[in-house]
């Protein structure tokens, strides 16, 4: 980050976030931990799993209305 952006961050006065230091410092662990992670494979997973759900109670729902017009 340039002098400059960190000028203008600065400048925007956020509000300080109320939590005692060692818990900032745990927070600011976890968050290291995290960096340069790529997203949770669940995160691609779920909604495959939800859409072979969909698509089964949709195939379903279609058999028991051809059931009915029969």
């Amino acid at each position: 980050m340039s002098d400059d952006d960190s000028k203008r961050i600065a400048e925007l006065d956020f509000a300080r976030i109320d939590v005692d230091a060692e818990r900032a410092e745990r927070i600011a662990q976890r968050a290291r931990l995290d960096l340069g992670r790529g997203p949770s494979p669940w995160r691609f997973g779920e909604p495959v799993l939800v859409a072979i759900l969909v698509a089964g109670v949709l195939g379903w729902a279609i058999v028991k209305v051809v059931e009915l017009l029969r």
